[in-house]
């Protein structure tokens, strides 16, 4: 079993793979400073995870996540005792059923799971349990995917960590406030707009612990809440990746000006609305973010941004080392990602205006365009 020693957090699910794969029963403890990390194996199967700290209590989690609104939890907090939880509070005032509250402790337990690999240095011990856990709880997620897509998120947090101690000054993107979409991000934003200083809103202004703040400013930067006054996605992927990914949206947006000429010459009113789809259609792949805009079209900065921050870009950044492999399957998901929101923008001008001679020419350059050979001679 394991001694007491020190690790970082990178190598908790390596360790956690190895006591499941001894089928260990008992308790992996992880300290950090003044905080206690615990997570429950029987049979070498994860039973559960707990902390002390503040930040990792279920109504702080489930606020941070949007489950709650600040009303919710300031009224839930409030009627916390001896003989009530929190999420029997909720459940009593109406906000919370018993599967919420079900739901809300594997969430509970997947922040601390994943947060253990955020953290530089843990001091870990293993003490075995001979006695089943007293109540059976099953864990609704898979726990080596979790830490898998923790282990990844933490790096690519390190760098932001890295870049925002050189650049400290932090900014907030008018045009993406609307995704700021709940109370605690709102919180944040004002934060940042009250104070815009990394360093200060880390380890001074942030009622959070700085591993948990920088965890949620990333989320805004990621979002595009945040301006790019770091240069993040430029640092993280090769300059040759940068040269295709904006020649696709170059030639993405010709497109979009063909499209844009035709909705105005036919006096469609709703050219924002149009954009509005195309944007959804984008975001249901690339995750939040305001991709298009309906004056400049595709803004290749936020897609880029997209492709470096949403979990499935920090997979090929990490499993793909080779900038050539990163080329290949960028192109691939431009190709389709970014011509399907073409095509999106289409349907709803020929809903509009079925009949017109304009459109009907523009979609001709599109479908020219669209074919991978065509593609590849534009790129």
């Amino acid at each position: 079993m394991i001694a007491e020693s020190l690790v970082p957090g990178i190598a908790i699910p390596s360790i956690i793979k190895g006591l499941s794969r001894m089928r260990a029963s008992g308790v992996l403890i992880c300290q950090i400073e003044n905080c206690e990390k615990r997570v429950t194996f029987w049979q070498g199967r994860v039973t559960g995870a707990s902390s002390n700290l503040i930040d990792d209590r279920m109504g702080e989690i489930i606020y941070r996540c949007g489950i709650i609104s600040i009303d919710n939890f300031v009224e839930a907090a409030a009627k916390v005792g001896n003989r009530t939880r929190f999420g029997e509070a909720l459940i009593r005032s109406g906000v919370f059923n018993q599967l919420n509250l079900w739901d809300s402790l594997n969430l509970q337990s997947r922040g601390i799971l994943a947060s253990l690999c955020f953290y530089k240095d843990l001091k870990i011990y293993f003490e075995k349990q001979e006695y089943p856990p007293r109540s059976e709880f099953l864990l609704q997620f898979d726990v080596d995917n979790l830490l898998e897509s923790a282990s990844i998120e933490a790096t690519a947090v390190g760098i932001f960590n890295a870049l925002c101690e050189v650049k400290p000054r932090l900014e907030i993107d008018p045009a993406g406030v609307v995704l700021a979409d709940n109370d605690f991000l709102k919180d944040l934003v004002g934060l940042v707009e009250k104070e815009g200083n990394f360093g200060a809103l880390v380890n001074r202004e942030s009622r959070l612990s700085p591993i948990y703040t920088i965890r949620a400013l990333f989320e805004l930067y990621s979002k595009g809440i945040l301006k790019d006054t770091l240069g993040y996605s430029r640092h993280v992927v090769c300059q040759e990746t940068i040269n295709l990914l904006s020649g696709i949206v170059e030639n993405v947006n010709f497109m979009f000006a063909e499209l844009k000429a035709s909705a105005i010459s036919d006096a469609i009113e709703t050219w924002e609305t149009i954009v509005g789809y195309a944007d959804m259609a984008l975001r249901r792949n690339l995750g939040p973010g305001i991709f298009v805009h309906p004056e400049q079209g595709f803004l290749f900065e936020n897609i880029l941004r997209a492709f470096v921050c949403q979990n499935s870009a920090r997979e090929w950044v990490t499993n793909y080392v080779s900038p050539n492999r990163w080329v290949d399957i960028v192109t691939d998901a431009i190709h389709d990602i970014m011509y399907g929101a073409v095509l999106q923008i289409i349907f709803e001008l020929q809903n509009k205006k079925p009949n017109s001679q304009e459109l009907e020419r523009a979609r001709v350059i599109v479908n020219k365009m669209r074919y991978p050979e065509a593609m590849v001679a534009l790129c």
